[in-house]
């Protein structure tokens, strides 16, 4: 019966194992073809852009440790200095 129960357990690990190694990724968020060229990506970026042309007023904040601002499926994370 101990051989039994091991064999199972054996067995249930590996189906375990194998589960877990051969999950799909998760879902991806779609690509916004405006952002490629991100800060610092590509030619004729003169530096980051003015904060109400970023943080507009679409944006929803939260406040705590750092402010959060979401606009449209984008998180802007703003860091205090001090």
């Amino acid at each position: 019966m101990i051989k039994v129960l091991t064999k199972l357990s054996l067995v249930i690990t590996c189906l375990l194992i194998a589960a877990t190694t051969f999950a799909q990724p998760g879902a991806t968020r779609p690509v916004d073809s405006t952002r490629r060229n991100g800060p610092g990506l590509g030619a004729g970026n003169t530096g980051p852009k003015p904060y109400k042309e970023v943080i507009t007023s679409k944006a929803i904040s939260d406040g705590g440790l750092f402010w959060v601002h979401k606009v449209d499926y984008i998180y802007y994370f703003e860091i205090p200095d001090s």
